[in-house]
């Protein structure tokens, strides 16, 4: 098989990791490499050696944060633009295959799946006050003033008619 890079097709969110799949022949150098790179600049800012790839002609990688990682040497797009993955030999840097470009931008926070404290809170059925804690929202105000309108509103009504007499 010739060098290839495949990427999940879409964008990509600042700060997630990124998979790869790959592919090389089978005689490829094991101390090849798969880098990430902005598509504006010369310098990869991640990269993957495909070590422990020997005798295997594909697989996949994911370029991933690192949990030491400093400010301002990020390993991950970090700023929104385009981006490119390619395949380069160990012996000589040569690309010998890139990926589709792709951009990296800020994601909705909303999108993303909840955090482990939201997913505890939905399973211990703790609601999620929005104008601090155990506020009701505005809609859940309106409605409720509605319902207490309703209710004086009948009971007024009412009130002139005489009760049913109870028999025995």
């Amino acid at each position: 098989p010739a060098y290839t890079l495949k990427l999940k097709k879409g964008d990509a969110c600042i700060d997630t990791p990124i998979k790869v799949k790959w592919e090389a022949p089978p005689d490829h150098n094991p101390e090849d490499f798969v880098a990430l790179y902005r598509v504006d600049a010369h310098d990869y800012f991640n990269m993957v050696e495909l070590s422990g790839s020997k005798d295997q002609s594909s697989g996949t990688i994911t370029f991933t944060k690192p949990k030491d990682e400093k400010s301002g040497n990020p390993r991950l797009p970090a700023v929104e633009g385009m981006y490119v993955v390619r395949y380069l030999r160990a012996k000589d840097s040569r690309v010998m295959a890139s990926s589709r470009e792709f951009l990296a931008k800020q994601c909705d926070p909303a999108a993303a799946p909840p955090s482990n404290e939201q997913q505890q809170q939905q399973q211990q059925g703790v609601p999620k006050a929005s104008g601090g804690e155990g506020s009701l929202g505005a809609g859940s105000v309106a409605k409720a003033e509605k319902v207490k309108d309703a209710q004086q509103a009948l009971g007024a009504a009412t009130a002139g008619q005489q009760q049913p007499q109870q028999t025995q």
